[in-house]
């Protein structure tokens, strides 16, 4: 699966690439990371906003919202259907999905917390989960942020 961030999924079978469809918003979201365990399962975290969105039965609908949070989310990582994670960007927080519900943030990245007023901004951009009890997180530093 690919997510665009104009609203748009397009699905891949192992052969082609289907077209790009419009993804359910009721805020016209922009869709920036998607993690896809298997090929029934996938879900989609927004860049502009704490909106999510979750593929199944072979459509998307609303993954719920990301609590307490102001700004979106910069990649997500999903091992299983029921365990992902995902980094917001500015914020130096991580929060998880249990197939359900989303948790609150924690805050791993100080620095990215910090430099949200500093002359420099840090961003946790990215993270990897193998699975449900093994994270890796890294900012535009180089510094990484492991959840074992």
């Amino acid at each position: 699966m690919a997510v665009l961030q104009s609203g748009y999924a397009a699905r891949y079978d192992g052969t082609t690439w289907s077209r790009p469809a419009a993804l359910p918003s009721a805020d016209g979201g922009e869709p920036d990371s998607v993690s896809c365990p298997t090929a029934r399962f996938c879900l989609a975290v927004d860049a502009r906003d704490s909106a999510t969105l979750v593929y199944k039965n072979s459509r998307w609908s609303s993954g719920g919202t990301i609590p307490d949070r102001q700004t979106g989310m910069a990649s997500v990582s999903c091992p299983a259907s029921d365990f992902c994670a995902a980094v917001d960007g500015q914020g130096g927080n991580v929060v998880t999905f249990d197939g359900t519900t989303w948790t609150t943030p924690v805050t791993v990245d100080t620095k990215a917390a910090h430099s949200l007023n500093g002359p420099v901004l840090i961003f946790l951009m990215s993270v990897s989960c193998p699975s449900a009890t093994f994270c890796v997180a890294g900012d535009t530093t180089g510094d990484a942020f492991v959840r074992s």
